[in-house]
């Protein structure tokens, strides 16, 4: 019974008039609230249990409606219908029509198995067609040459001015900025994440343990470490900065974790 009114609602939903309302109602805000309105008013007691106050987007809350209906008997005709109602209120964007699909297909796969044939199908019917694609690549191609294109060049010499002035400064903010130039590490890096071990051979290469990129690897491999050189400074160097760095960063926020 639950599931046929679902259905009932996704068909008159899914009608080109109401799907064009959707449409009108979403570029006008991205939030759309015309499908917000029509997934609360949906069922009163699902409302209720799922919350009262929901200020969330309609395409969010609309998903957490399909993840609680869809179902073995019914996902196909929930996903076909599903991908009408995506796009009429995201098809404006193609960056977020992706991410969209993204998460419905998350959403599938999470409830029914990765690969499982609600996921495969649900994989089928949510992706951009090659024509959207292509015009995404494009799009993207053109940020990054007009990115590239307004890339501002900055002499050695000053570099090296701003490193120099940086490590002998008593601010903090300034030697990080000394470290990150020196050796290419990250501001959490500096404050929390990153071990840094000066060599005994090597006055200007310096061991770094730990990388926030990393910080997956690290749970089931602590022992991942990197060799990096070091611009104008040596080891010694390094290591003191980042341990004045942290003991003054814990002086200024205590009670604020800064170092392993």
């Amino acid at each position: 019974m639950a599931s046929a009114a679902f259905q009932r609602f996704l068909k008159d939903l899914t009608k080109p008039a109401e799907l064009k309302k959707l449409t009108i109602d979403s570029t006008a805000n991205r939030s759309s609230p015309a499908l917000l309105k029509a997934v609360h008013d949906f069922n009163e007691d699902w409302y209720n249990e799922h919350k009262q106050d929901c200020k969330r987007s309609g395409i969010k809350c609309f998903l957490e409606l399909v993840k609680e209906k869809i179902s073995n008997k019914n996902y196909r005709g929930v996903i076909d219908k599903a991908l009408l109602v995506y796009r009429a209120t995201n098809e404006m964007v193609l960056n977020t029509l992706s991410t969209r699909f993204t998460e419905f297909n998350n959403m599938v796969k999470a409830k029914f198995g990765d690969k499982s044939a609600q996921h495969i199908f649900s994989q089928s019917v949510f992706g951009l067609t090659d024509e959207e694609k292509a015009r995404k690549t494009s799009a993207h191609h053109k940020v990054v040459k007009s990115s590239n294109e307004n890339q501002l060049q900055v002499d050695e010499k000053k570099v090296l001015a701003v490193l120099h002035a940086a490590k002998t400064s008593d601010v903090f903010e300034d030697k990080m900025i000394a470290v990150a130039l020196a050796v290419g590490s990250r501001m959490i890096e500096i404050l929390h994440v990153s071990e840094y071990h000066d060599s005994k051979y090597d006055p200007h290469n310096i061991t770094i343990k730990g990388l926030a990129k990393d910080r997956r690897k690290l749970e089931t491999d602590p022992q991942r470490q990197v060799q990096k050189p070091i611009l104008e400074l040596d080891g010694k160097d390094v290591t003191n900065l980042v341990n004045a760095i942290r003991s003054e960063f814990a002086d200024k926020h205590p009670g604020t974790k800064a170092s392993h």
